[in-house]
């Protein structure tokens, strides 16, 4: 059950991480393109996105301090490809919005996904260096109890 936890809530932060970045950049163009209501709308999800991540990364430092190898291996790179999907997504959003369709200022979207994944990726070299799960478990109890007894 703790390594499902640890791992929907890791997906969440990446997840929104990547897509207040992408909100933000969506805000960016609509007020280059002189659309102040499709802007204001983006900084609004934008604000309660990063509010929500905030909370988010709080959550985990407090619930779930270590990522254990096993999670690490299964939601650095799912976050990854689902990161690249939803900037993707986003941007095809933007391109739908965007009127005349002459300009390429949704293109930057493309690229956040990405951006997100090589982080991720280079995150992954650093796997060998983390706990097994039993390793945290064994040690979360051993605090338990010292926090118990004194």
């Amino acid at each position: 059950m703790r390594m499902f936890r640890s791992f929907l809530l890791r997906l969440a932060l990446i997840l929104s991480a990547t897509g207040s970045i992408c909100l933000l950049l969506m805000a960016a163009t609509l007020g280059l393109q002189g659309d102040p209501e499709g802007m204001t709308f983006f900084l609004m999800l934008f604000g309660l996105l990063a509010c929500w991540l905030i909370v988010n990364l709080v959550v985990v430092k407090k619930s779930d301090p270590e990522l254990s190898v096993e999670v690490a291996r299964l939601v650095l790179p799912g976050g990854a490809i689902l990161s690249i999907m939803l900037s993707i997504y986003l941007a095809l959003i933007l391109e739908g919005m965007i009127s005349g369709g002459e300009g390429r200022e949704h293109f930057i979207l493309f690229f956040v996904g990405p951006g997100v994944a090589v982080f991720l990726a280079i995150r992954c070299l650093d796997i060998k260096w983390l706990r097994g799960e039993e390793e945290i478990l064994a040690l979360e109890s051993i605090s338990k109890r010292n926090n118990e007894a004194g």
